[in-house]
Parts: C-alpha cells; sequence; structure tokens
C-alpha cells in the first residue's frame, strides 16, 4: 500500500497527487473503481518524477497487469490504450 511504502521513506506519486473521479463516481452502485486511498491494496513499480527517484501504480504504468491472482486487487483507474502504437 502507499502507506506501507511511506513508512519506509519511500517518495511516491501516488493518493493526493493523481486525478481521481468525484465522490458521487465513487459512490454509485456498480462504479467500477475504487479510489486510490493510502490504504488501498495495490501495485507498486520504480519511476522518476523530476529527476527523484519515486514509486508509481501499476494501474497507471502497465497494460494488462490485473491477470490472473492480480484480479484480486481492486482497479483503480481506467486501461488506457491511448498512444500504445507510437511504442
Amino acid at each position: 500500500t502507499a502507506a506501507e511504502l511511506t513508512a519506509e521513506g519511500a517518495r511516491l506519486y501516488g493518493p493526493g497527487a493523481l486525478p481521481t473521479y468525484a465522490p458521487w463516481q465513487y459512490g454509485r452502485p456498480g462504479f467500477p473503481y475504487a479510489e486510490l486511498t493510502p490504504d488501498t491494496p495495490a501495485l507498486w513499480t520504480r519511476a522518476v518524477e523530476n529527476g527523484e527517484p519515486c514509486w508509481a501504480p501499476v494501474a497507471l504504468t502497465h497494460l494488462n497487469w490485473r491477470q490472473g491472482e492480480l484480479r484480486s486487487l481492486p482497479r483503480t483507474h481506467h486501461l488506457n490504450y491511448a498512444g500504445i502504437a507510437t511504442g
């Protein structure tokens, strides 16, 4: 979780820095995404922000990561394929 990484002294590009859905969307029955909070279970990957190492949510950096046992993790962001053809 973001809270665990922060407790270890890691710098994050995560909750509070990322765009979110509106509160009414999260509250709508059947809405497919969970809010990324400090306690939301998520995979994280190493990244660089403004030249500094940090950790970013895999949901924003990898395609098709929610496979197999990882499907149990909450969906926090839409999987966006825009620009994938550009490499």
